[in-house]
């Protein structure tokens, strides 16, 4: 039995390398006179080459073409597909968690400046600066609603006290150092406690001289009274001043057997009396943290007021100056 052809004739010239020439002779020969005619017979031509014939004993040859190429295909479309997806998804979690790094990180930046603003606010806050300055000489700490702050001065001492202070000529003696003197020959305890504002804080000193007590001591005041009330006045003066150096004086020796002592003076009181008194004011400097200047020892020559110092055995005279000046021009420049 031979074998069957699948497809007719007109598929078959198709691919005849001669059919082109042949029909194209055939198109030329027919030119004049026969032009219908060769309309229809090329339109018989293409519609056998163009159609497609199916032998019926193999309608069903489709049954056993093997497809498995399709199934791989597709298969590696799946992997392609859920690749890329995965790329795509792993994309997308890095950009979500690269947002959330830089979002945290302006929140963080954010508080970070915010803790910064206020930290400065309350640094140079009044209450802050004041805390942090408790060892610097000449600031002034408000503590009384009737205090003034001053201007801060590095250098600016007041020296306070009785007729030993009035009589003290500093510019006579060189005192180039900023000074203020508020002296009076009977300066009672009670009255500078009356008015430290006027007599002490208003100065704004960074040291101060007090000479304390002799106006009371004379008038006949109790020992212990004097005393309470210079401990009264140097604690205030340490409350409202409290970048002042304070510096104490001891009594002043005297000398009853000079020559024109005044015997109105210091009574039945002899150096004696004035050592135990200065004794007790040591103690008091000690207790509230003072400087106790002890004038006696400077002036005095076995336990009296030297009389190279003295012209009446009370009042000092230039040279007990000057030897009075030459141990406070130190202690201000220890305190430049």
């Amino acid at each position: 039995m031979g074998r069957k052809r699948p497809y007719g004739n007109g598929v078959k010239n198709r691919h005849n390398p001669s059919y082109n020439r042949n029909h194209n002779s055939m198109r030329n020969n027919n030119r004049n006179g026969g032009k219908k005619e060769s309309l229809f017979k090329d339109r018989n031509l293409l519609e056998n080459t163009t159609r497609i014939r199916i032998d019926k004993d193999r309608l069903n040859d489709f049954e056993s073409l093997d497809t498995s190429f399709l199934e791989g295909r597709r298969q590696n479309n799946l992997t392609k597909e859920a690749k890329l997806e995965k790329k795509n998804s792993k994309k997308k979690r890095v950009n979500v968690s690269t947002i959330r790094r830089f979002r945290n990180t302006f929140y963080f930046l954010g508080f970070v400046s915010l803790f910064a603003l206020v930290f400065v606010f309350l640094f140079n806050n009044r209450f802050f600066v004041d805390k942090g300055n408790n060892n610097k000489k000449g600031v002034v700490e408000k503590k009384d609603s009737n205090v003034k702050k001053d201007n801060i001065i590095d250098t600016n001492c007041l020296f306070i006290g009785g007729y030993h202070t009035d009589d003290f000529s500093l510019d006579e003696l060189g005192g180039s150092f900023p000074y203020v003197k508020n002296s009076k020959r009977e300066l009672f305890t009670d009255d500078i406690l009356d008015s430290m504002k006027k007599n002490i804080y208003d100065y704004n000193p960074s040291v101060v001289f007090f000479e304390l007590g002799i106006a009371d001591y004379l008038d006949g005041k109790s020992d212990s009274d004097i005393l309470r009330n210079i401990r009264d006045i140097i604690t205030q003066t340490k409350e409202n001043r409290p970048y002042a150096e304070i510096y104490v004086e001891s009594f002043f020796p005297i000398n009853k057997d000079v020559d024109g002592y005044p015997d109105d003076m210091f009574l039945e009181k002899d150096n004696k009396d004035l050592i135990k008194f200065n004794q007790e004011l040591k103690i008091i400097c000690d207790d509230v943290h003072v400087h106790y200047f002890d004038v006696f020892s400077e002036l005095s020559v076995n336990d009296k007021l030297n009389e190279k110092y003295t012209d009446d055995g009370v009042h000092l005279n230039q040279d007990g100056y000057k030897r009075l000046f030459k141990v406070v021009r130190k202690i201000v420049d220890s305190n430049n």
